[in-house]
């Protein structure tokens, strides 16, 4: 991956996402926040470039707590 842009994800399962962005994907954990239910990933251009909001089993996309891109 070149370059990404600050993109936001609500997500099921924090760890199972985590390993995908940075086994897979190459990013690099930058922290947790939330309590430990989100975790900031960088690709070394920003502070930032993707951050994951474990959410649970959360239905979406409507309203409040969903799965998806933010």
């Amino acid at each position: 991956m070149l370059e990404l842009g600050h993109i936001v994800y609500y997500v099921r399962d924090l760890s199972a996402s985590l390993r995908f962005y940075t086994d897979a994907v190459g990013l690099k954990l930058g922290g947790k926040i939330f309590n430990g239910r989100g975790a900031i990933l960088t690709g070394g251009s920003t502070h930032h470039e993707l951050l994951l909001i474990e959410v649970g089993n959360a239905d979406g996309p409507l309203t409040g707590k969903r799965i998806g891109l933010y």
